[in-house]
C-alpha cells in the first residue's frame, strides 16, 4: 500500500515515450457544425477571403428556404453544396492551385477530422464548449474543410 509521501509525488515518466496519442471518436451535433459554417461566413470569420460562389439546393425531400441563411444550409443534405470561391479583393491568387472548392457532408467530415488532428486541444475545447466558438475559429474550420489544413 502506498504512502503518504507516495501519493503526493507526482508521476514523472523516466524514459520515452512521454506521451500516447490516443484517438477518440466524438459526436458532434449537426446544429454545433452550422453555428461555425454560419460563423464562418459572418462578419469576423472567412469573409476576408470567401465568398459563396454557388449554393447546390439539396435534393428532395428539403425544406430549408432559399434565402442566404437557407442556403447555409445545403451542404449538410444529400446532394446539397456550396461552393466557395476566393474572393477576389483577398490578395490571394490561389491555394494549392485552386480557387475554389464545395463545402458538403464530405468535406465536413474530413474538415473535423483534420482540425481534431491538426488542433486536438482547440478541437476538445469546442466540442466541450460548442458555444466559444468565434469567426477565427469558424474560419479555420472552413479552411480544414476546404483545403485539409490553415491557410490564411
Amino acid at each position: 500500500m502506498p504512502t503518504k509521501e507516495l501519493k503526493k509525488q507526482k508521476f514523472k515518466p523516466s524514459s520515452t515515450p512521454t506521451h500516447l496519442n490516443v484517438t477518440v471518436t466524438a459526436p458532434v451535433e449537426m446544429e454545433e457544425i452550422g453555428d461555425l459554417v454560419i460563423a464562418a461566413f459572418g462578419s469576423c470569420g472567412a469573409g476576408d477571403w470567401a465568398t459563396i460562389k454557388k449554393a447546390i439546393k439539396p435534393k428532395p425531400p428539403f425544406a430549408a428556404k432559399d434565402d442566404d441563411y437557407g442556403q447555409l444550409e445545403y451542404p449538410f443534405h444529400k446532394g446539397g453544396a456550396l461552393l466557395i470561391a476566393l474572393r477576389e479583393d483577398s490578395g490571394v491568387d490561389d491555394v494549392d492551385g485552386k480557387t475554389e472548392w464545395t463545402l458538403n457532408l464530405k468535406t465536413i467530415q474530413s474538415g473535423l477530422e483534420a482540425y481534431a488532428k491538426a488542433d486536438p486541444k482547440g478541437f476538445m475545447n469546442w466540442i466541450a464548449n460548442p458555444d466559444s466558438a468565434d469567426g477565427p475559429a469558424s474560419d479555420r474550420f472552413l479552411q480544414y474543410c476546404l483545403f485539409g489544413k490553415v491557410e490564411f
